[in-house]
């Protein structure tokens, strides 16, 4: 799900140490990675550079520049054996967009989590993973609608909880609701239950 943020992202990753050959190691006071986890950071820093890396006693977070998503995501699902697309959502961090992934193996509780950042434009893009992970669709569909990134690729791109002609996207941090728009047109047609005196509505419009 699309998520807001007002905070400071204290997720992303820092300089935690970086040994003789420049990778960066676990936060200090953090337990070891999973063998699992640890095995598959070494194949994507064998495979693809430039990737930084944040170790938690749970998940391993990647992130990259969204350019190299379907790279970075395909290796994960082909070659790490991370097959199942649990989650995706997207993050407004008030200076730029953020899309996150949790990618799961089927016998593996520690996932790793991909983070991709995007600019702060109107329209912002990014490849769909729906051709590659079907479950994406309605989930693309979702932050296309709260957020309005554009996912290229997506075989049905359109909003998925408000009208079709729902002006903006309302988790943007600069989203303004238009005091006109109903949400609920039936509450302000007269005849329905719940109608205001006085008004009547033509579409989803307000006109007193």
């Amino acid at each position: 799900m699309a998520e807001s943020n007002d905070a400071l992202d204290p997720t992303r990753p820092a300089p935690q140490g970086a040994g003789p050959d420049g990778a960066q190691g676990p936060t200090p006071g953090q337990p070891a990675l999973p063998e699992a986890l640890a095995a598959a950071r070494a194949e994507l820093e064998r495979l693809h550079e430039g990737l930084s890396f944040r170790e938690l006693d749970d998940r391993l977070e990647v992130t990259a520049p969204v350019e190299r998503l379907l790279e970075v995501a395909m290796t994960c699902k082909n070659e790490l054996g991370y097959r199942l697309l649990m989650s995706q959502t997207a993050v407004d961090w008030k200076d730029r967009f953020e899309l996150v992934y949790h990618l799961y193996r089927l016998d593996s509780a520690y996932p790793i989590v991909l983070r991709f950042d995007l600019p702060r434009v109107e329209s912002p893009e990014a490849p769909s993973l729906t051709p590659f992970w079907p479950g994406a669709e309605f989930q693309e569909r979702e932050i296309f609608d709260l957020m309005g990134i554009v996912f290229v690729g997506h075989p049905d791109l359109r909003r998925i909880l408000l009208a079709d002609d729902f002006q903006g996207h309302p988790l943007r941090k600069d989203f303004e609701q238009d005091p006109h728009y109903v949400l609920m047109p039936h509450l302000r047609i007269p005849g329905y239950a719940g109608a205001v005196k006085g008004e009547t509505s033509t579409g989803r419009f307000l006109h007193e």
